[in-house]
């Protein structure tokens, strides 16, 4: 299960690179039996026929070697650093555990070098065609490495063949511009790619434009994406097997309309179904379902092993079963939910650490580990208050097996730039990290800008 989180600050950018974008004590959480109200009338688009897959013959764009991956990729690093090019930074990769990392010159998207390295550590080079001022996003389509990138205004697809030759894939009709970028989501096999333009209807209120998007089944057939429910932005939070989930929008800037109703898109079926709202979801007004908003301080939501946990309008904590449609109410965490970061482990554990923002100093010295199944929180507090600047938090990165976490600050990024505290979910137990923890988190970085000399062990 993947996590994902549709960010941004007031009137920014939602990227932030050229991409197409020690002592613990238990306290229980009681489970609330309920029911769930029916959900609302769904949208349900039959899916349209599919395009087929590229021919055979398909242009051949780039051919790969590979050779030694510890010295193939100190020699490619040697090249960058000669060419100007001393920062690497881990852009998008979508359904696979090979990373794409791209070099370019210090503060600068311009003239950048891609390489994907895969699990075993070996290197594959790009496309020759791909630009070089916009990062390409990996993506696994069935049982193959893909790459996506704006060429012309349109997202173009790369397919890398089992001879380790790119051919292009076949056209997927989805428009990207500055103002419109792409989103990426792997959906159980599936690739789902959007992009949607904003027009102001006229009184200072932003509504979805000319939203556009293109399903890559393993096949390699492409659909084209059922169009959403009038209004809906696709700024999806959460994905789970086959299904993408729009759970809130951004409102901090009030520049779009609340989102009163909540709405999962299936890639398997290519239909969209409105949520059942939990029973005991009361508000005072209509109920705004929120999203990130600055410094991609998210409400507490994340994809488990047993459903979505989701922070409600109201700020209770719900459980959400995907396929049986139905909400389970859990107490609030017994520390304060303040812009967490989450790592959902295997086995149905979240761990979550808050965030000091805006002033307000709230305690980040305590990190919880919430039991879904056993509905109980346990909580791990630091011997030392972090006492730096007002703008603190957590980071979490996750292999399913071990949290990690670390705490820097949100202006400048220049406390540890490793992890300092790990959970191992196998013992239920923390530990100060070690040098496997290090390379471990590492190697789940993305987006973080590094010297590119730190790639080689």
């Amino acid at each position: 299960m993947i996590i994902g989180a549709a960010g941004g600050g007031c009137g920014s950018d939602t990227s932030t690179n050229p991409s197409s974008d020690p002592t613990s004590a238990a306290s229980t959480v009681a489970v609330l039996p309920t029911t769930d109200a029916p959900p609302p009338t769904a949208d349900v688009t039959a899916p349209p026929s599919p395009q087929p897959a590229p021919p055979s013959d398909a242009p051949t764009s780039a051919e790969v070697t590979t050779t030694a991956p510890a010295s193939a990729l100190a020699a490619w690093v040697d090249d960058q650093v000669a060419a100007g090019r001393t920062e690497a930074t881990a852009a998008e990769s979508v359904g696979t555990d090979a990373r794409l990392v791209v070099a370019h010159p210090p503060g600068s998207f311009v003239d950048i070098q891609a390489r994907i390295i895969r699990a075993d550590g070996s290197l594959i080079a790009v496309p020759d065609e791909l630009p070089r001022d916009r990062f390409p996003t990996l993506v696994a389509v069935g049982e193959r490495l893909a790459l996506l990138a704006p060429v012309d205004g349109v997202v173009a697809l790369w397919l890398l063949g089992d001879d380790l030759n790119w051919t292009h894939g076949p056209e997927l009709n989805v428009a990207v511009a500055a103002q419109r970028p792409m989103q990426t989501d792997a959906l159980d096999g599936f690739v789902l790619v959007t992009s949607e333009g904003v027009v102001d209807r006229g009184d200072g209120i932003y509504v979805p434009a000319d939203q556009q998007g293109a399903l890559i089944a393993p096949s390699l057939d492409v659909i084209a994406m059922a169009p959403p429910p009038d209004g809906l932005f696709m700024n999806f939070t959460t994905v789970s097997d086959s299904r993408a989930f729009v759970l809130g929008r951004d409102n901090g800037a009030r520049g779009h309309e609340p989102l009163t109703q909540p709405w999962e898109f299936d890639a398997a079926t290519n239909t969209w179904t409105a949520l059942p709202i939990p029973t005991w979801l009361v508000c005072t007004n209509a109920c705004e379902w929120s999203a990130a908003h600055e410094f991609a301080d998210v409400f507490l939501e994340a994809a488990t092993d047993t459903g979505i946990v989701k922070q409600l309008p109201d700020g209770s904590v719900g459980l959400y079963d995907p396929d049986s449609r139905q909400w389970r109410q859990l107490e609030m965490p017994p520390f304060q939910l303040a812009g967490p970061a989450i790592a959902a482990l295997d086995g149905g554990l979240l761990v979550v650490a808050p965030q000091r923002a805006y002033g307000v100093d709230w305690n980040l010295n305590t990190v919880g580990v919430l039991d879904i199944a056993a509905a109980t929180w346990t909580l791990h507090t630091l011997a030392d208050q972090p006492t730096a600047d007002a703008l603190l938090a957590w980071e979490a990165r996750t292999d399913g097996n071990v949290a990690l976490l670390r705490l820097h600050s949100m202006v400048d990024n220049a406390l540890d730039e490793d992890p300092q505290l790990v959970y191992q979910a196998a013992s239920d137990s923390w530990r100060t990290p070690t040098s496997d923890d290090v390379s471990l988190w590492r190697s789940l970085e993305t987006g973080d800008v590094a010297d590119i000399r730190t790639l080689v062990p």
